[in-house]
């Protein structure tokens, strides 16, 4: 039986108390330097190869790539009832506490899936976010001398490559290159990698205050281009996860944005996508 771990992600450590007598499950590859020393603020029971019965949910939304959200009495549930990755989880009203329950990996009995890998803990943690802690957004970072700089994209815009042309740069963490978190902690804003990385296979759990947010796509020419803030809110909420099936939580996330807007410089960035792109943003006047 594996012991209790505590996994950080975004600042915010979760217990994970497996409930199993024989084999373990299945540490995600970057998950495990998300492992943490931290006092945990979210407790979670793992329950291995076993799932309750007659779960009578209200489904309040629902996607087409098989996950769902529900309410059964006061608790949240989420569930991916896909056959080879079964997952589900029942959550206290703020997600301090719950209980996900997760399927053998690929028919092994003696292994079983990560409690947070895909969709499960990406869910979860939307959820903790909306609950006035901050917003993951599909973007890559980087820390480059103990500041951030975050680029928000849509699929194909370039964020795995442009997290790889960084990366070559001594003194560069690359802490994503598809899932950033943002929060704000007094008067700074902070980026923090996850483990769900994207197709460059970036993840680090570093963080660092937020210098600038460069909302990009690939171009013939490296450019800049200023934006209003209501164009950079709509372009940034693009490419946010938000909790669409929560007002409370998506009230805090437009009000996150506005105000992140206001006091962090968004540009639109074209670049050609070769270490050029880096002395440009580099000598950017801003810089």
């Amino acid at each position: 039986m594996p012991e209790s771990v505590v996994i950080s992600i975004g600042d915010i450590p979760i217990q994970l108390d497996p409930d199993i007598i024989s084999g373990d499950f299945q540490f995600e590859k970057k998950m495990e330097d998300f492992i943490s020393d931290l006092t945990p603020k979210i407790y979670l029971n793992v329950f291995c190869g076993s799932f309750p019965e007659n779960i009578h949910q209200e489904i309040i939304f629902e996607t087409n790539i098989s996950w769902r959200f529900g309410r059964l009495g006061h608790k949240w549930v989420i569930s991916y009832p896909e056959v080879s990755a079964h997952q589900l989880g029942i959550f206290n009203r703020d997600f301090s506490n719950g209980n996900i329950y997760v399927s053998n990996e690929n028919g092994d009995e003696n292994h079983f899936i990560f409690p947070l890998s895909y969709p499960m803990g990406e869910l979860l943690m939307i959820n903790l976010l909306g609950l006035d802690r901050g917003i993951m957004l599909h973007a890559s970072g980087v820390i480059y001398k103990g500041e951030g700089y975050l680029f928000p994209g849509q699929g194909g815009a370039g964020k795995s490559t442009i997290a790889r042309l960084w990366n070559q740069l001594p003194g560069v963490e690359a802490i994503n290159d598809d899932k950033v978190i943002l929060r704000k902690m007094g008067d700074t804003y902070f980026i923090y990698g996850t483990p769900w990385h994207g197709e460059g296979g970036l993840a680090l759990p570093q963080s660092a205050p937020l210098k600038q947010i460069f909302l990009i796509e690939k171009s013939e020419h490296n450019y800049i281009s200023a934006l209003s803030q209501t164009q950079s809110i709509i372009r940034i909420m693009n490419g946010a996860f938000l909790p669409l099936w929560d007002q409370q939580k998506m009230d805090f996330t437009l009000g996150f944005l506005s105000d992140l807007t206001k006091d962090i410089s968004v540009q639109e960035l074209g670049f050609v996508p070769d270490k050029s792109i880096i002395d440009f943003i580099l000598n950017l006047p801003i810089n």
